[in-house]
């Protein structure tokens, strides 16, 4: 880890609406500022950057409207979220994105040309986010993009006030969680 992590610029935590954030030639949802903690922990160097699934979704593109229903009617049946989307298994896409929206779900795809090669998924909960699923397509698992992806996730809640984490009960922070407040 770099000593230096107490000197990152306060510009280089905030996400921003302008359009430096963005790939040329890519939606406006595409992030590019999310990247910096990535780049500063040494994780290997990806070329693509993450789009909000969210804004993918309300713009209905197909590729992202298919993955992230794809994914919500195949959840590990072992996870929190396999109980909630069973209620879900018969609804049309258009209706479950509907519910995916209103229940604060989101998340990070990650597009090479028009294939999603990844995702990592996020729920909004009030004042806290948490992370709850990374995936990267096998042609691209040996670049261990799964670290970085996760990386991105962690920039996103510095420029808003709330609880972040990764996992689903606080007290396993030192196995598999890992939570910050602002």
């Amino acid at each position: 880890m770099d000593r230096r992590m107490h000197m990152i610029e306060a510009s280089d935590m905030v996400l921003g609406s302008d359009t430096s954030s963005v790939i040329p030639g890519e939606p406006l949802c595409a992030l590019r500022r999310v990247r910096w903690l990535a780049e500063r922990c040494g994780v290997p160097p990806a070329d693509v950057f993450p789009q909000l699934a969210g804004a993918l979704l309300d713009e209905r593109a197909p590729a992202a409207v298919a993955h992230c229903c794809w994914w919500a009617r195949h959840p590990d049946p072992e996870g929190q979220f396999a109980a909630a989307a069973r209620r879900w298994s018969g609804m049309t896409d258009e209706a479950l994105v509907t519910i995916l929206r209103c229940k604060g779900y989101d998340g990070f795809l990650y597009r090479l040309h028009e294939e999603i090669i990844g995702h990592f998924f996020f729920q909004h909960h009030g004042t806290e986010m948490h992370a709850f699923s990374g995936w990267v397509a096998e042609p691209h698992r040996e670049k261990k993009l799964l670290a970085t992806f996760s990386l991105d996730f962690w920039p996103m809640p510095l420029s808003v006030p709330m609880w972040c984490g990764v996992g689903s009960a606080p007290e396993t922070i030192p196995s598999r969680s890992a939570y910050w407040r602002r």
